[in-house]
C-alpha cells in the first residue's frame, strides 16, 4: 500500500486549519512538540518555558481547537493537513 495518504473530508480540513489559525505562534511550537509525543516537562525544558506555562497553552490549545485531549489535539492536526499519514 506504498503512496497512500489519509485525508479527511475536505470541509474537516477547512474547519481544522480555521481552528488552528487561531493559535499564537507560541502555542503551535507547544502543539508540534506534542505531537512530536513529548511530556509537559520535556516540553517546558526544550522551550526553556515553566511547565506551568505548558500547561496553561495547552489548555488554551484544547480550548480552541475544541479538544479534550492530546488525541483530539493529534485528529485536528490531522484534520488540518499538519500531519500526513503514509501508509505502507
Amino acid at each position: 500500500m506504498s503512496g497512500y495518504v489519509i485525508r479527511p473530508h475536505d470541509q474537516m480540513i477547512e474547519t481544522e486549519v480555521v481552528r488552528l489559525s487561531l493559535l499564537s505562534p507560541r502555542q503551535l511550537e507547544v502543539v508540534y512538540q506534542v505531537l512530536e509525543g513529548k511530556s509537559s516537562r520535556n516540553i517546558a525544558d526544550a522551550l526553556q518555558i515553566s511547565k506551568r506555562t505548558v500547561d496553561y497553552h495547552i489548555a488554551n490549545i484544547y480550548r480552541k481547537l475544541k479538544a479534550r485531549n492530546r488525541v483530539e489535539l493529534f485528529r485536528s492536526a490531522l484534520g488540518a493537513g499538519l500531519i500526513v499519514v503514509k501508509l505502507e
